[in-house]
């Protein structure tokens, strides 16, 4: 198996990062491969 580089606790970390620095979800989403539907609250 290939080795991941980053775990999800560190992807999860800058999505959050980014997103308080003022990016939009759904750009932030777009850049780490997530639709922005897995990120709505239910």
């Amino acid at each position: 198996m290939r080795k991941v580089r980053f775990t999800e606790h560190q992807i999860i970390i800058a999505v959050l990062e980014s997103v308080e620095a003022g990016r939009t979800v759904r750009d932030v989403c777009r850049d780490v491969f997530l639709k922005d539907n897995n990120m709505r609250k239910k």
